[in-house]
């Protein structure tokens, strides 16, 4: 794992580049460069469609927050938490209610830098930062920020931005992500794996990787990769596993 981080790291100053966000002061209702969510009315009578509503980004915010803040409010929107809630999957609770309904979704979809943003977000995860003396309702929603960037990274329009020495360093990062939840198992589980597992799968899928796509038509890993289904811990260690054949296979080509 040390190893793999080094490596990640060492990567940094070959994917740098040059950056010219706008400047947070630009907009309005920003705090530290993130939208402030205004707080439902006490008693509002409103309803879910005027709710919905009140809770999207202005228009002309999402013209003007820098593309971190604009990660950080994805994260911050008060349904985020729906993307678990689906009974269908998580794919489908972020499309039917965060992108369909969230205009910063959509921005972030449109932003050209938006793999470089996503993976200085991603930089920042620790699935092993939080203190296990905190309450359990502020443990789950350290660990639910980490599975939510993981789901919003993994959307394949998303993941298309990426250039090839990112992609080097996402796998990296993913793999150390996926070791450290490894040795939470009891707190994470397997659906904790699976938002890291199939942000690899979709990685490995998308650049029709040969090893992967040898098992992607099997049931399992078709769940996980399409809609974070995982239905067994083998499966996430199978992702695990071919995912280092990639990177190798990254690396040689990059």
């Amino acid at each position: 794992m040390i190893k793999n981080l080094l490596i990640a790291f060492s990567l940094a100053a070959l994917c740098a580049c040059d950056r010219d966000d706008a400047s947070p002061s630009a907009c309005k209702g920003l705090v530290d460069g993130v939208y402030a969510f205004p707080e439902l009315p006490e008693n509002h009578g409103m309803t879910q469609e005027e709710v919905t509503s009140y809770w999207d980004l202005p228009e002309e915010v999402a013209g003007c927050i820098p593309g971190g803040g604009l990660i950080n409010t994805i994260l911050d929107y008060p349904h985020i938490g729906l993307i678990m809630a689906s009974s269908s999957s998580p794919q489908h609770g972020y499309d039917t209610y965060i992108r369909a309904r969230f205009r910063g979704a959509r921005e972030l979809e449109n932003r050209p830098d938006r793999g470089t943003d996503l993976l200085l977000a991603y930089q920042q995860v620790d699935p092993l930062g939080y203190n296990p003396e905190w309450e359990l309702l502020e443990i789950g929603r350290y660990q639910f920020r980490i599975f939510n960037l993981e789901i919003v990274f993994s959307q394949y329009n998303n993941l298309a931005a990426l250039t090839t020495c990112e992609k080097i360093k996402l796998m990296h990062l993913a793999r150390t992500v996926f070791e450290q939840k490894r040795q939470d198992e009891e707190t994470y589980g397997a659906w904790g794996l699976a938002t890291t597992a199939a942000l690899m799968a979709r990685l490995m899928k998308m650049d029709e990787f040969p090893a992967f796509m040898a098992v992607y038509d099997l049931q399992e890993v078709m769940l996980l990769t399409e809609r974070f289904q995982p239905l067994s811990i083998a499966v996430l260690e199978e992702i695990y596993v071919i995912s280092e054949s990639f990177l190798d296979h990254l690396i040689r080509v990059g």
